[in-house]
């Protein structure tokens, strides 16, 4: 289809999988269910395979995650040409295949590991296994070594990361119209947070200083500083001391802090990212709705039934180890601890 109609087709196809989605008032229904067999039957309409109760939630959660992946898949398709910033969320996927293969090279695997299979979409040779180089030759990361050490591989995912962010913060930026300030405002704050977040880990649980933070932070100009849009927000944290409450006071993000309960408050990254992440749904829902027949709206449907994703598979957790609905629920920040 030409753009306009394939949008018009796929922001309509998305609004009603939006509307049976698990998210918001109809999450609940996730974890009220008793059991792994209940579970699977307010997720899907087939039957329930016929594997024991401790295969079934894989099947649960890899059915779910299927389910997803061909819905994204199928929305590309209906696109001659999907542009570089809607296939931005395949190549995600890319990245993941790319460095489940560096971990099974680095470890001695004689076989490639199983991978996530995006269809037409995947630019990877995976037949040149174990060959890093040949597999990536057709990519964006054909840059890769042939054969990756094991002592480089946090080091080459974190550049593979960062290369990907700052290639998305690059086609933004040369993006036209209104469509590129909708979609700064969908990958911004989800960077930024990202960023604040893993900051803080490194302040609180590890007391690194704040120059090393510094060298581990996601940036898109030249370098993590207090000017760049990602890595700006995240610098600046570093400044409040994470054991006084007052100095949070007039934060952006207040709103996610764990609650002062007296003088021995510590900032709490964990309870900060739970807080986040159960707001993101119905800030991409209410994204998608504000900005009907764009592209941006369309990722942003994606990103909220991702969340979905994560709810679906602390609902298997949760159903598996008999956990009580309110506290799983609890546990993931869908509900006020």
């Amino acid at each position: 289809m030409d753009s306009s109609s394939a949008l018009e087709f796929c922001y309509t196809k998305a609004a009603g999988l939006l509307s049976t989605s698990f998210l918001n008032q109809r999450m609940s229904l996730l974890f009220n269910s008793k059991s792994l067999v209940e579970l699977w039957a307010v997720l899907f309409s087939d039957s329930v395979p016929a594997v024991p109760e401790s295969l079934l939630a894989d099947e649960i959660e890899k059915k779910a995650f299927n389910n997803l992946l061909q819905q994204y898949l199928s929305i590309l398709n209906q696109f001659d040409n999907p542009s570089d910033l809607l296939l931005s969320q395949i190549q995600l996927f890319e990245i993941e295949n790319i460095k489940s293969m560096m971990d099974g090279i680095c470890n001695g695997e004689p076989l490639p590991p199983k991978i996530i299979d995006l269809k037409k979409y995947s630019t990877l040779n995976i037949s040149a296994y174990p060959d890093l180089e040949k597999i990536t030759r057709n990519t964006i990361f054909n840059w890769l070594p042939k054969n990756p050490e094991l002592k480089d591989l946090q080091l080459l995912e974190f550049k593979m990361d960062l290369f990907f962010l700052k290639s998305i913060w690059d086609k933004i930026e040369k993006s036209k119209g209104e469509d590129k300030g909708l979609w700064e405002k969908l990958f911004l704050e989800d960077y930024i947070i990202k960023n604040i977040i893993w900051a803080m880990r490194l302040s609180v649980y590890y007391q690194k200083s704040k120059e090393e933070i510094m060298a581990e932070l996601f940036y898109v100009t030249e370098r993590a500083d207090k000017l760049d849009p990602i890595a700006g927000s995240a610098i600046a944290v570093l400044d409040k001391s994470p054991v006084n409450f007052e100095d949070w006071q007039n934060w952006k993000y207040k709103e996610y802090l764990n609650p002062y309960e007296g003088t021995d408050w510590k900032f709490d990254p964990a309870w900060f990212e739970r807080r986040y992440m159960a707001s993101t749904s119905k800030r991409y829902i209410r994204f998608f709705h504000q900005h009907p027949l764009t592209e941006p709206a369309l990722v942003a449907w994606f990103k909220a039934k991702q969340y979905e994703l994560r709810c679906i598979r602390s609902a298997v957790e949760g159903t598996r180890l008999n956990i009580n609905p309110t506290d799983a629920m609890k546990a993931l920040g869908a509900i006020s601890e």
